[in-house]
């Protein structure tokens, strides 16, 4: 057990398994553009958004001005929304909470970061299905 207690704290283990987890994220959104949806990220970007939270994680501890990483995330978030409006904002959010996932991730909270990955994912696989229940609810009412 101490040797994957180190090995898990190792940098390069950290940059690994967050890139691994931008990539289930990925998957999905990339498997959306498959079917007509426009999005702005899929399986390649998202892994790097991940790695470039836990990137962000590790310089905070030297340079406390690190964060302005994430607004600068924010504003490309913004910017790509604002292009084209007919989107949705959904993948531009799931890029900050896979932002936060690589934070997580930097910070050794493994399991959180894992939890999050995956409902994160559940929602946007699930998100045909949630509109189809919430056109059925509107109808009824």
């Amino acid at each position: 057990m101490d040797f994957f207690k180190e090995f898990s704290a190792s940098p390069e283990f950290k940059i690994v398994f967050s890139a691994f987890l931008g990539l289930i994220i990925g998957l999905e959104r990339e498997i959306r553009a498959k079917f007509g949806h426009d999005i702005f990220a899929g399986i390649r970007t998202f892994p790097l958004i991940a790695v470039l939270g836990t990137l962000s994680g590790f310089l905070y501890r030297e340079f406390p001005y690190v964060f302005l990483s994430f607004l600068g995330l924010i504003i490309l978030a913004s910017i790509s929304y604002w292009k084209d409006r007919s989107m949705g904002i959904t993948t531009e959010v799931s890029a900050l909470i896979t932002f936060i996932v690589g934070l997580l991730v930097s910070a050794g909270e493994y399991y959180l970061a894992v939890v999050t990955t995956i409902l994160t994912t559940f929602i946007l696989v699930l998100r045909d299905s949630m509109e189809n229940l919430a056109k059925r609810l509107d109808e009824r009412t």
